[in-house]
């Protein structure tokens, strides 16, 4: 009977110590682990980023989410939202370690970014400016039809790709400049004799696309590709096979 008194008593003052002591939510903890825009110390880092369209004009309001990733997972510290200006700003406080660090800009009809950077305790400097350009974007519409089956086994898969020289972004750490011009996406996969479908993709606009698709018939593989310009308005591309 005493067993069991003292081992519901230690579940009581664990209890109530967990709910006291760690009563946080999961993005709670990342958000006070780094301090994230409330520095009130030397060590404090600070991030002044701008965010223009390929005109160079500011993009207001554009959504900056800060993370950091750690065993593959993507840690959200904190949010914020770029002025009339384009301009941003994110202040945290580094740990005493290696920290590998994400900055994600969206904003509709651009498309999404993601700005890699680590930060190492041997950096001397306590001040960073990233310059952003954001793509405006255009959907392509890419349509799958088999119009020679030969049994229940074909199958295509598509994929996209696209590399660019006039947009760069760049991060100056300590004179370190990163340059970002390519990207590459996966499509859609189908099999069957009877495919008809169709999926929409969003790319930068003016950009020319590789797609490349591979077509499996009959135990032979067959591939294939082409080049889209992605204008204003929709794109359509049909793939028959």
């Amino acid at each position: 009977m005493k067993k069991l008194y003292y081992l519901l008593m230690a579940t009581t003052i664990i209890s109530i110590l967990w709910s006291c002591e760690f009563n946080y939510t999961y993005e709670e903890l990342w958000y006070d682990k780094y301090h994230f825009n409330d520095c009130s110390t030397d060590s404090c880092i600070e991030i002044n980023g701008h965010v223009s369209s390929i005109s160079g004009d500011g993009i207001a309001d554009a959504v900056i989410t800060f993370k950091e990733e750690e065993r593959n997972m993507n840690n959200v510290i904190g949010t914020t939202q770029t002025d009339e200006n384009g301009n941003y700003t994110i202040q945290f406080i580094p740990t005493d370690q290696y920290d590998f660090f994400i900055i994600n800009i969206e904003k509709d009809d651009y498309l999404e970014k993601n700005l890699y950077f680590d930060y190492s305790p041997n950096f001397d400097s306590t001040s960073f400016h990233i310059f952003n350009y954001l793509l405006p974007t255009a959907p392509l519409n890419v349509q799958l039809r088999n119009t020679n089956p030969y049994n229940n086994k074909d199958q295509i898969s598509t994929s996209f790709s696209y590399c660019n020289n006039i947009y760069k972004d760049y991060i100056n750490i300590s004179d370190y400049e990163i340059e970002f011009t390519c990207g590459s996406s996966s499509g859609e996969k189908a099999d069957g004799r009877k495919v008809d479908i169709e999926n929409t993709y969003f790319f930068p606009l003016g950009e020319t696309i590789n797609i490349y698709w591979k077509v499996t018939k009959n135990g032979v593989s067959t591939k294939y590709s082409d080049k889209i310009v992605i204008e204003s308005g929709s794109n359509h591309y049909l793939i028959e096979y």
